[in-house]
């Protein structure tokens, strides 16, 4: 299930980077590590007039799992309905969106993809 919501991200990424492109909005507010963090305020050190941090170690257990659920599910079902592929591949090492078939691979319509959401 990693593959499949890292294959979901990437999507959703180069989503945001055309909308970004075309309007100046940033829609993708999604870190890796905290390397990035760092760099990203080394950028903007003197635009930056004031840092704050704030503790967010209790935000995701207080976060409603109905709708937790009904927003990743909506955003598993965007790429399937905006590019049209018929499933994300998952290999052994990858996951991406496709209309091929691959050897050896598994298939998650976006039917597949909701079933496993929900169980989860």
């Amino acid at each position: 299930m990693t593959f499949v919501l890292q294959a979901i991200k990437t999507h959703v990424k180069k989503y945001c980077q055309k909308v970004y492109e075309n309007s100046g909005v940033n829609l993708f507010w999604s870190i890796d590590n905290s390397l990035q963090v760092i760099n990203a305020i080394k950028s903007k050190r003197n635009m930056v007039s004031e840092i704050n941090t704030f503790d967010f170690s209790t935000l995701y257990t207080s976060l409603p799992l109905h709708l937790v659920k009904n927003k990743l599910i909506g955003l598993v079902k965007k790429p399937f309905a905006r590019e049209k592929p018929t499933f994300i591949v998952v290999s052994r090492n990858k996951a991406f969106f496709s209309n091929s078939n691959y050897n050896n691979c598994l298939y998650w319509s976006c039917d597949v993809c909701d079933v496993y959401f929900n169980f989860c």
